[in-house]
């Protein structure tokens, strides 16, 4: 049987008490699993499904370009019509090749990240397109009875990481203590599907 978001609904309420609309309404406990879902579990999972490629088209004489909200980070390589180019997050460096107040505009040659905001240098004096490496990105909001997440997977992990951040903002520790090792075992389930992922002959690149 699918888990669908009315059945983790359900189970929320279940585990946190809140088992009628007087203790928690509906609205309520849709917004905290989707903030579960929508912004704290890409951080804490980071599987391949919020992973990928990232473009935009430049506009001439236009230096900046804003990230979507649904962007949560972006990493290099980066390029320019297939051709990579510098990718920049340190703003002194940065500036420091590409003057702060230089107006020119020509192919672009280098993008600094700053503040989620992507500064190109040269200002573009045409129309390129830019990719970069989506690091992350958030998921479509479950919104009725039948939608499930992207990885089905995910579901209780959904339900116990939401139901864990409301016990602990109502200040429950004992609540929080009582629902963090099954957590652990649904996050642990996901990792490991993670894994099985990725192909053979690939090698774990470790992160210090």
């Amino acid at each position: 049987m699918a888990y669908t978001f009315l059945r983790m609904q359900n189970d929320f309420r279940k585990i946190t008490g809140k088992r009628t609309t007087a203790q928690m309404s509906a609205a309520d406990v849709k917004a905290a699993l989707n903030d579960f879902y929508r912004v704290r579990l890409p951080e804490i999972i980071s599987p391949p499904e919020f992973k990928g490629w990232y473009s935009v088209n430049t506009v001439a004489s236009t230096e900046t370009y804003e990230l979507p909200a649904t962007i949560i980070a972006v990493s290099a390589p980066l390029y320019l019509d297939d051709e990579q180019i510098d990718f920049y997050t340190d703003k002194e460096a940065f500036f420091d090749e590409y003057a702060m107040d230089d107006t020119d505009e020509d192919e672009p040659t280098g993008v600094l990240l700053f503040d989620r905001t992507l500064y190109v240098r040269k200002i573009p004096d045409d129309v390129y397109t830019l990719k970069m490496r989506m690091v992350s990105s958030t998921p479509t909001e479950l919104s009725a009875d039948g939608d499930l997440p992207d990885n089905e997977l995910w579901g209780r992990a959904i339900v116990y990481g939401a139901a864990i951040e409301l016990k602990s903002d109502e200040g429950d520790t004992d609540g929080v203590q009582a629902l963090a090792s099954l957590y652990k075992v649904y996050v642990g389930l996901i990792h490991n599907n993670t894994v099985a992922q990725i192909p053979i002959g690939t090698r774990n690149v470790p992160t210090f």
